[in-house]
């Protein structure tokens, strides 16, 4: 059977080349094994030997979705460059634009500049940009963004101008943002609930003139 993730650890860093060639013969006999195995897969993932970084590419590809996820999650955190760079890829194959509002609470709370940059970055562009006439996308990070706690997004006026702008130039999703600012505004954070409620008032002025 495969061995323990100290043992795997000990291999590489100190086994001849007959252990690593038996260890990586284990490995391939045992694959479907490593499926619910997330540490020893990030351990391949973060070794400098490319037949395991391929291995571990392999296994997550042929992972169900819950234990993918999981496995995505563990990845994205992983300090490691090449291998948190993997995992945003993947993020675009999966998910597309719909990034989960679980991954984007993660990587904005990550250590990586290059992780969080690349969260805010995307999410700053939809916000800019309405969504590049992409009401769905544009509501979707708004809707995810708002209810991020504070700490992780401290400023969130750009989401409620955002708003504003949004519900100027789509007026068929005038209703739909009134009610998104209304539960806003009936927040227990007095900053959240002020900017909300200033914002529909100003909708509201808006359709009114």
């Amino acid at each position: 059977k495969i061995p323990s993730d100290s043992g795997i650890i000990e291999i590489l860093e100190t086994g001849t080349s007959k252990m690593l060639k038996t260890l990586f013969e284990i490995i391939n006999i045992n694959e479907d094994k490593l499926i619910e195995r997330y540490s020893t897969v990030l351990i391949f993932f973060e070794s400098d030997v490319e037949i395991l970084n391929e291995k571990s590419r392999e296994v997550f590809n042929k992972m169900n979705e819950e234990s993918r996820v999981k496995m995505h999650k563990i990845i994205i955190d992983s300090p490691v460059k090449k291998v948190h760079l993997f995992g945003i890829q993947k993020l675009k194959e999966i998910y597309g634009e719909f990034v989960p509002a679980d991954f984007i609470l993660q990587m904005l709370e990550h250590t990586s500049e290059e992780v969080k940059g690349y969260i805010s970055d995307k999410a700053d562009n939809i916000l800019k940009s309405l969504g590049e006439d992409n009401e769905e996308l544009f509501m979707y990070y708004v809707k995810t963004l708002l209810l991020l706690p504070n700490k992780v997004r401290k400023n969130k006026e750009d989401l409620y101008d955002a708003l504003y702008k949004f519900a100027v130039k789509y007026k068929e999703r005038k209703e739909e943002v009134e009610e998104l600012l209304m539960d806003m505004g009936s927040s227990n954070i007095i900053k959240d609930s002020e900017k909300a409620l200033v914002t529909l008032a100003k909708i509201k002025k808006e359709a009114a003139v």
